[in-house]
């Protein structure tokens, strides 16, 4: 295959954090040439330098000497931004960037004292996300000498989950965190907190919720093992942004109080509100998304070597459950079902790859977005746009209707490490 395969796995991983954050009025009234356009510039931004986006529109990043900046939605107005205190998810231990699966950036004014406690202080507290007028933190209550690089030093391994009004008034506790929190299972749905606490050998979790307003803690399942990836918005305004890499686990996926999730069977489970569980997929099967109230999700193949490979037909089935729905009958390797079309990539011949979609309606519509002989590998999908890679700085995006396929026009300069070489002018 020519796409990389390990970045399916990635886009399993990688999914949204979705219902954190209000949406403004701002946010809402943002036109689709408006949302295309942040696309484009989230899409030309190195994803291992970018912050996030604030309610504003507002794109944050770190250049080549780690100073922060900013650029409008639209791709204009980069300027420094290095005097401005952000606040974005950050779990305890975490020295990342950012985490790109929620992409919300808040900007900290000196009127907003909790936010400016969090800001200062993030030896013990972490900001984790808003939800309407509720901000979730965590705050550490006990220490550890834990190894950092070649050196010991003390850091706070346990602490609570917290609430409070942005206001900094109704502080309650949410939950303990004993050091098996699993901070990327985290989520906020319809006034609920989601969140996994890992069994102690490793695998697997126990699911909570709780409430906002710290009531009706309850334990959901005993065999979470990860999430399904749904097309939610992760950045102000709706867009959905998802670097297609890492293993981190994503946040738990609920919809309307029913929550959907892979087990430690390796099956995939909706728990509904009443507490019924339902099969929807087994053993076998792999890289799932919610959709437009359907499940996709492809099954293993038999390679060329005689191994097994995610690469065989794509399906999907009803989020109520139900017979699953063939889709596909080729090798291929599912990248994405979104509005009624599912993408997916092959070798149509030796040396040629091809990234195409079908719509999922059963009327064999296909089109093919674009063929390409070179080697390449996907990085990432912005809004409507596919970002892949040729190797070195060569990087481009296709729209995924294949009407446009353009150079990416990299930012920040690729510069570092500093004495690499590099195609990039602006490097010097």
């Amino acid at each position: 295959m020519k796409i990389w395969k390990g970045l399916i796995a990635g886009a399993a991983a990688l999914s949204l954090l979705t219902g954190q954050t209000a949406v403004t009025a701002q946010q809402a009234g943002l036109t689709g040439a408006q949302k295309d356009a942040m696309a484009q510039t989230l899409a030309d931004a190195d994803e291992n330098q970018l912050l996030g986006v604030d309610e504003t529109g507002w794109i944050y990043y770190q250049d080549s000497d780690w100073m922060t900046r900013k650029r409008y939605l639209d791709g204009t107005q980069d300027q420094p931004a290095d005097g401005e205190k952000l606040l974005y998810f950050t779990p305890p231990g975490s020295y990342s960037l950012r985490d790109n699966r929620n992409m919300a950036v808040v900007r900290v004014t000196d009127d907003q004292p909790l936010l400016k406690q969090l800001y200062e202080h993030d030896f013990q507290d972490r900001f984790l996300f808003e939800s309407g007028s509720s901000v979730v933190y965590w705050h550490g209550t006990g220490k550890e000498r834990v190894s950092f690089g070649d050196e010991k030093i003390e850091q706070y391994t346990r602490g609570n989950v917290n609430v409070s009004n942005l206001d900094g008034s109704g502080n309650k506790t949410l939950f303990s965190d004993n050091g098996r929190l699993d901070y990327y299972s985290m989520s906020v749905h319809d006034g609920y907190v989601y969140y996994v606490l890992t069994h102690e050998d490793g695998y697997g979790g126990d699911l909570y919720r709780v409430g906002l307003d710290g009531k009706g803690r309850k334990k959901i399942a005993g065999d979470y093992a990860d999430s399904v990836a749904s097309n939610d918005g992760n950045v102000p305004g709706g867009l959905r942004y998802e670097a297609l890499f890492g293993d981190k686990s994503g946040p738990v996926l609920a919809i309307n109080g029913t929550v959907f999730y892979r087990s430690t069977d390796h099956g995939i489970y909706r728990i509904g509100a009443d507490g019924k569980k339902t099969k929807l997929a087994g053993k076998g099967t792999a890289h799932y998304i919610v959709d437009g109230g359907w499940m996709y999700y492809n099954t293993e193949a038999v390679d060329e070597e005689g191994g097994l490979s995610y690469t065989g037909p794509i399906y999907r089935i009803k989020l109520g459950g139900g017979k699953p729905v063939k889709l596909t009958g080729i090798r291929a390797n599912f990248v994405t079902a979104k509005d009624g079309w599912i993408y997916y990539e092959y070798d149509a011949v030796e040396g040629t790859g091809v990234l195409e979609r079908k719509k999922a309606d059963g009327s064999g519509l296909k089109q093919r977005i674009m063929s390409l002989e070179d080697h390449w590998f996907g990085t990432k999908l912005v809004g409507d746009w596919f970002v892949y890679s040729l190797g070195d700085d060569d990087d481009y995006r296709v729209k995924l209707d294949g009407s446009r396929n353009v150079a990416v026009k990299s930012f920040p300069p690729k510069c570092w490490p500093q004495g690499w070489p590099t195609n990039d002018p602006a490097c010097g």
